[in-house]
């Protein structure tokens, strides 16, 4: 056991002093690594990727934080909305996210939408106290850069 009271077995880390060294308390699942976002289509709307950069993810148990700088290529310049994909683990059914955005030209209280059950991202923005999706013609050629945490 360490002074910070967390006991390090061969097969996880059990949480908290003296505690037992079975599933319901041993943290055996840690992952990080990195994930692709391709140019692609969702529900038939095209968006094209021209680069990315810092695209990781760190796993810890059901707990999913991704990080991304993507560059929208010259998709498309129209009213559909913006969609990235695929996240590098399937979001929870009913689950819940957190995600903040940051983008190369000012859309107004830029976020990201997670569905549960599908791999994928829309882009939403504050439309004066209502949030829309971010449009092929907003995003095209920008850079959007973000940080998500979900569960799966």
């Amino acid at each position: 056991v360490h002074d910070n009271g967390v006991a390090a077995f061969n097969n996880g880390i059990a949480l908290g002093v003296g505690t037992a060294n079975t599933a319901s308390n041993v943290l055996a699942d840690y992952e990080e690594g990195t994930w692709t976002v391709p140019s692609g289509a969702v529900n038939g709307i095209t968006y094209v990727v021209s680069s990315t950069a810092g695209v990781t993810y760190t796993k810890v148990g059901r707990q999913v934080t991704i990080n991304a700088s993507v560059d929208f290529g010259a998709h498309t310049s129209d009213n559909n909305a913006t969609y990235l994909g695929t996240l590098p683990f399937t979001p929870l059914s009913n689950g819940t996210f957190i995600g903040k955005v940051r983008t190369s030209s000012d859309i107004t209280g830029c976020c990201v939408e997670l569905n549960g059950s599908q791999s994928y991202i829309r882009l939403m923005k504050d439309s004066g106290g209502s949030y829309d999706y971010v449009t092929r013609a907003e995003s095209r050629s920008e850079t959007f850069e973000f940080t998500v945490t979900y569960f799966v």
